[in-house]
Order: C-alpha cells, then sequence, then structure tokens
C-alpha cells in the first residue's frame, strides 16, 4: 500500500499553493520549478529558525546551540551552522532576517550581537538580506500585528492547513 506524503497549504503572495513533504523538503505546486534560491531567518540564541525556497520546494532548519554554550562560543557556532547550511544547499540570492525585538527586555543586547553576527556573515560572503519588521510578518499572518507568538502560530496552522505533525515549528 503506497502512502502519499502529508499535504501542506502554503500562501506566496495571492495564490494558496499545495504542497507535499519528501524527505525535509516541501514541494510547493503552482510554482515554477525553477526560480533563485532564497532563505529567512529567525534569529534566537536559542533556537534560530532558517527556511530555504528553492526551484518549488521549501526545507526548515531550527539551529540549537548544545546544552552549555553561552556567549561568544554560541554566537561562534550559530554562525558557522548557518555558513554549513548555505555551504550545503548553495548561496541564496536574498535572505530575509527577522527584525529585532526593540521592545524585548533581558537579552537585548546579546540578541542584537546574535544579529550583527548573522549579518556578518551575510556580509563576508556577498549575500544579500532584508531585514524585516516582526510587526509586518504578525500582519502577513494574522492581519494583527501585535499577535503573540501563540496566535501567530494557531494562524499559520489554520490559515495555510499545515499539519502540525508535519512542521518545523513543531519539531
Amino acid at each position: 500500500m503506497e502512502i502519499s506524503p502529508p499535504t501542506l497549504n502554503l500562501r506566496v503572495g495571492p495564490s494558496l499553493l499545495k504542497a507535499n513533504i519528501t524527505d525535509g523538503w516541501v514541494t510547493l505546486k503552482n510554482l515554477p520549478e525553477k526560480h533563485p534560491m532564497v532563505m529567512g531567518i529567525d534569529p534566537s540564541l536559542l533556537s534560530t529558525g532558517v527556511a530555504i525556497l528553492y526551484n518549488g520546494r521549501l526545507k526548515t532548519f531550527r539551529l540549537q546551540p548544545p546544552k552549555g554554550c553561552v556567549g561568544a562560543a554560541r554566537l561562534g557556532w550559530l554562525y558557522t551552522e548557518l555558513l554549513r547550511i548555505i555551504g550545503h544547499h548553495g548561496v541564496p540570492i536574498v535572505v530575509g532576517i527577522e527584525d529585532y525585538a526593540y521592545g524585548a527586555k533581558g537579552l537585548a543586547c546579546q540578541i542584537g550581537e546574535l544579529g550583527g553576527v548573522y549579518r556578518l556573515a551575510f556580509y563576508a560572503n556577498s549575500i544579500p538580506y532584508k531585514t524585516i519588521a516582526i510587526t509586518s510578518l504578525k500582519a502577513f499572518v494574522c492581519a494583527n500585528g501585535k499577535a503573540d507568538k501563540e496566535q501567530v502560530s494557531k494562524e499559520l496552522f489554520k490559515k495555510y492547513d499545515i499539519n502540525e505533525s508535519h512542521s518545523a515549528w513543531s519539531r
């Protein structure tokens, strides 16, 4: 008995796309099979999210430094892992990186350092990047720029018919 891969619905621009998951890649239908590679980064000291969209396929990663890896060692680990992904999958034509959370308390300096490390990785490798305001991301998904993470996650799963068990967000 053949089992077909799970299907996702993703919205890219005005169209709703169907997607199939195979070998960690999500194959998007209704997208050109050949288009340039782009990358998205959701920076975090504990769990950076990375997404690559290339030739109609999407692959996501979560960069989680080893326990006890702190300070400059953590920044170095995250820098190296990001470049390892780029080295393995290819250089994107552009990277979208989530902007700093200016209202965040506690680790603002460390998060700023991380953003600088990622931007340095792109600069040093001649990879153009665009900073994307957090409120823009939230408004795109929820029509509310002030939505919390739980609302955004819930809306993503509902809006795009994502099966949580096959989602990088649930890993």
